[in-house]
Parts: structure tokens; C-alpha cells; sequence
């Protein structure tokens, strides 16, 4: 599946302590456009709003396809509970001997694919070092289930049954409806029970809307890195992606980048569920 993070923000807001949290009596009606914080809309907890009134209020049919939607893992005790966020500065140079592998392969031909698996491997251990375990299972909806399926994960995801946090793009636009990008947050890539336990969760929920998981697992380093497969939906996106192509041809080891990009995941749904004996 192509990913279409790309047409969003990334910057996600940090919302604050749960003991921070007030709720205005009675809560006062919020249009969309004041709920969005940095492109974002992220629920604040039962203190301020209820999980239900809030899903109804921001489903994904109402939000612009630029905006992401986002909910956290609720339950201190269950598995996937915890932070998501990580806020600290990016190395970005700390990546670039393992590319620099990669770039030095493609001036003399083909890449191999054990020289990419090592790559991707170097570039999993920098992240970990750094902190940047993060990653997620993504699945597109379609916009005629994106509010059903989107209301499923999140309460699920609030619940504590999937992991540390999910999202969904919203698919509003001026010309026509978009698909949306559904994304289940595990904390730790290197946590295989744990990336396994999410993906079992993730399918099961989705069994009931006919939607398959089938893309692979994304960690968040190759959003930072720019290993993203985009694929343009609309006319002006294209304008868009020839932009960060330009951006992207005057960073270092733009080559390579490009070239993990064509599978810009690292485990796949058949290799954790058949392969992994955890």
C-alpha cells in the first residue's frame, strides 16, 4: 500500500497532563477549525470531552483531508500503554554512513537485496539509540467507512486493546471525498510480542468492516528520513511532490532514500504472523 503521509502534518501538538485538564461546564460547541491544533485534532481525555460526543463531532467525513485525527491509549495497565511522541532532535547525520552504503551500490548498478536489508538494519539500530522506536500498521479507508472504521479503532485504541495511539486522515475535500490513512501506533519496533499482539488486534477489528491489513510495518525514523512511496491523488499534489523531489535531490543520499522507499516498511504482515515465533 503507498503511503500518503506525506499530505499531512507531521509536528503532532503535545496535549497536556491528564491533571491539567479542565472541562468547561456545560462544554461550549467547537467548530472544526478551532478544534485543529498544527493540523491536528487530538482528543484530550473524558475530563474535557466524551469519547463518544467527540467522535461524532470529528469524524473523519467532516475533517479536511490535510488534518489528521488522533486519540491515545487510556489504560496505564494494558501492553500498549504508553508514550508516542518523541521530541527529541533529529541526528539526521547519524543515518547517513548506512546510506552512504546504498548510494555508493547504486553508481555501479543494482542494490542487492541483502545490502538493503543491512541497510535498513543500521538504520533501525541508529533510531534505537536515539530513542526513535516508534512505528505503525496503516490501512486506507475508503471514504464511505472511514467514520465507522475510524470510531472502531479509536475506542479500541482508548481502551487499551491496540497500542499506544492511532490516527486517521481526514477525508473532507472540495472535489470529492479522499481515502483516508488509518495508522495503529506500537511504541517499540524492536518489541516483536508487542508488534505481533497489535497487528492480531488490528485484523480482527478490521474483519468486520471487510478491510485487510496488508501493509507492512513503518517506523517512524523512515518518516523522518523522507522514506516515504508517494503517490499523488490529486492534480495539485503533483505540483506538491515535484517540490519535495527538488528538497529532496539536495539532501545527502537522496539516492538511496528514494530507493529503500520503493517498500518503505521493515517487517511484513505475512513474515510477523507466520514467522515470528513470539
Amino acid at each position: 500500500m503507498a503511503s500518503d503521509e506525506h499530505r499531512y502534518a507531521t509536528a503532532r501538538p503535545v496535549a497536556a497532563p491528564a491533571s491539567e485538564r479542565r472541562r468547561v461546564a456545560p462544554l461550549q460547541p467547537r467548530t472544526i477549525p478551532e478544534r485543529i491544533q498544527n493540523g491536528w485534532i487530538l482528543w484530550e481525555g473524558p475530563s474535557v470531552e466524551l469519547l463518544s460526543d467527540w467522535l461524532h463531532a470529528v469524524r473523519p467525513s467532516r475533517v479536511r483531508a490535510s488534518c489528521w485525527v488522533a486519540v491515545d491509549n487510556q489504560e496505564p495497565k494494558s501492553p500498549g500503554f504508553g508514550e508516542q511522541r518523541w521530541n527529541g532532535p533529529f541526528d539526521r547525520n547519524a543515518y547517513l554512513p548506512a546510506l552512504a552504503k546504498i548510494e555508493a551500490i547504486i553508481n555501479g548498478g543494482n542494490v542487492p537485496k541483502a545490502a538493503k536489508q543491512e541497510c535498513v538494519g543500521s538504520l533501525l539500530e541508529t533510531a534505537q539509540q536515539q530513542g526513535l522506536t516508534c512505528g505503525k500498521w496503516m490501512v486506507r479507508v475508503m471514504p464511505g467507512v472511514a467514520d465507522a472504521v475510524w470510531a472502531d479503532v479509536a475506542r479500541a485504541t482508548v481502551e487499551g486493546k491496540l497500542g499506544c495511539s492511532a490516527k486517521v486522515a481526514g477525508t473532507l475535500n472540495e472535489v470529492e471525498p479522499l481515502p483516508g490513512v488509518l495508522c495503529v501506533y506500537v511504541r517499540d519496533f524492536g518489541n516483536r510480542a508487542e508488534l505481533k499482539r497489535v497487528l492480531v488486534a488490528f485484523q480482527e477489528l478490521m474483519k468486520k468492516h471487510d478491510v485487510k491489513v496488508t501493509a507492512g510495518f513503518k517506523p517512524d525514523v523512515f518518516t523522518h528520513l523522507g522514506i516515504t512511496k508517494k503517490k499523488p491523488q490529486q492534480q495539485q499534489q503533483q505540483k506538491e511532490l515535484e517540490q519535495q523531489q527538488k528538497e529532496l535531490e539536495a539532501t545527502p543520499c537522496w539516492r538511496a532514500r528514494q530507493r529503500l522507499a520503493a517498500t518503505p516498511t521493515v517487517y511484513s504482515v505475512n513474515e510477523v504472523l507466520h514467522e515470528w515465533d513470539v
